[in-house]
């Protein structure tokens, strides 16, 4: 009977220090996942903090760009505005020039030379602002970029595809070109072959001969 009391007894110690094994296991556990829990919060913390940095930071830049646009565009109408003022002022003295000029029109040797010098005055004005006239010399060579052929004339004056004539001078703003000149291009001559003598005239004549 003692026996069999003293092998309960030892299974029941056996049986509680597993539990008590376990029950540490378990804590150890959870005291681990507990660490986990922190750490993981603690990275989530760093990673909303971060996340606000960069929320704060992608609006103060939209802010800045939306300024930066705005600052953009009033510099773009600062300059237009001061572009048109600066063409108005240009254009104002030719236009006073040509009101005394036109209001003088009695005397016609004065006005000529009225109408010339408003004329080389308002060239200077043009070119002054960034104009620049586009005047190919007679056998220049024809450059598509530059010349609009408006007519082929057949000659040998030039050489063939070169211009032949100006008739409208074209315009170029600062490289770009807004108006091409406007031009005649010489081209070769076709040769006119002589007509030949109808069959009908050469038999006529041969009965005629025959005839004789």
């Amino acid at each position: 009977m003692a026996e069999k009391n003293t092998k309960k007894t030892t299974t029941s110690k056996k049986k509680e220090q597993k539990i008590t094994k376990e029950m540490e296991q378990l804590k150890n556990e959870i005291e681990q996942l507990k660490k986990d829990l922190e750490t993981k919060e603690s990275e989530n913390k760093k990673l909303m903090e971060e996340y606000d940095k960069i929320k704060s930071y992608a609006i103060n830049l939209k802010v800045d760009f939306e300024n930066y646009k705005d600052l953009v565009q009033k510099e773009k109408n600062r300059i237009k505005k001061e572009a048109k003022e600066s063409v108005i002022k240009q254009l104002i003295p030719l236009y006073k020039n040509f009101s005394i000029v036109m209001a003088n029109q009695q005397n016609l040797e004065s006005f000529a030379k009225g109408v010339e010098m408003i004329y080389k005055s308002f060239v200077s004005t043009i070119e002054n602002v960034g104009v620049e006239f586009i005047k190919p010399e007679k056998n220049q060579k024809f450059d598509p970029f530059e010349h609009d052929a408006i007519e082929r004339v057949e000659t040998d004056e030039v050489e063939e595809y070169h211009v032949y004539e100006l008739v409208s001078p074209g315009i170029k703003l600062e490289g770009k070109i807004i108006e091409p000149a406007k031009v005649k291009v010489a081209i070769k001559p076709v040769k006119q072959e002589k007509p030949e003598t109808k069959q009908e005239d050469k038999t006529e004549n041969e009965e005629t001969n025959g005839g004789e």
